[in-house]
């Protein structure tokens, strides 16, 4: 199973062996999926309500067919995890003049301010999933608030973020999957290491009950008397019967 990188923590395939890495990938799971859905809030109250336009409308700065291309490479920026080579010119352009942002420096300069691109060097070299997570949206907060809905680019606007709110409902949908295969694995070996407890238990029992036996026994067989007349008789044995009659001064 590949799996969504994270974080810069290398998972071996076999993981789950390894309950030290599965409470860890447990934990950082939970955690991702609660920010995802933040920003998935967040998109909600971007779109106020709208829907994925049927047709994208031309105007002065931006041709409709231009608004198709820009929407397809957004598209690709956002399932690539965002990978900086991903994010492209057109969008860059398209983000600082007409969705509310300010230009940068260059184009290195805006990705730099909201993404992070650690990770996904890190995916890459370790054959994991690309994905938009948090560590590398790091800025998601500072974006979505800047992010405009309005005027002539109303419907690119409204398509990019439907477009960013499936990819990131999908990267909840995989981490959600990683985690019942999770749960699956440590229900099945916690069944196994309790029947396995049960008979050491049950076996502990029976040599218990096996003593317990053994002791009422001797239990029935300790007769005062009898063991007091066994200590006369070695006494009288070694010293005389002279020995046993003679009061203790």
């Amino acid at each position: 199973m590949q799996l969504i990188a994270l974080s810069m923590q290398d998972y071996p395939e076999n993981y789950l062996e390894d309950i030290k890495l599965r409470e860890q990938r447990k934990f950082e799971i939970a955690d991702n999926i609660e920010e995802v859905k933040k920003q998935i809030e967040m998109i909600d109250d971007v779109l106020s309500g709208a829907v994925m336009p049927e047709n994208m409308s031309d105007a002065d700065f931006l041709s409709a067919e231009e608004r198709i291309k820009v929407l397809k490479e957004w598209k690709g920026f956002v399932k690539s995890g965002f990978l900086p080579e991903r994010f492209t010119r057109n969008i860059y352009e398209h983000l600082h003049l007409h969705c509310g942002y300010i230009a940068h420096h260059d184009r290195g300069g805006y990705y730099y301010t909201y993404w992070n691109d650690e990770i996904l060097r890190y995916a890459v070299k370790n054959g994991c999933v690309l994905s938009p997570v948090p560590g590398v949206f790091y800025e998601w907060k500072r974006f979505l608030k800047q992010f405009t809905i309005r005027g002539d680019y109303s419907d690119i606007n409204t398509a990019m973020m439907i477009i960013l709110k499936a990819e990131l409902e999908n990267v909840v949908d995989r981490l959600l999957h990683e985690t019942k295969i999770m749960y699956a694995y440590e229900t099945r070996n916690a069944h196994v290491s309790l029947l396995r407890e049960l008979e050491i238990m049950h076996r502990d029992l029976l040599s218990l009950e096996e003593e317990i036996t053994d002791l009422r026994s001797n239990l029935v067989h300790l007769i005062p008397e009898k063991y007091l007349k066994v200590m006369i008789n070695d006494y009288a044995d070694l010293f005389g019967d002279e020995f046993i009659e003679q009061p203790v001064h």
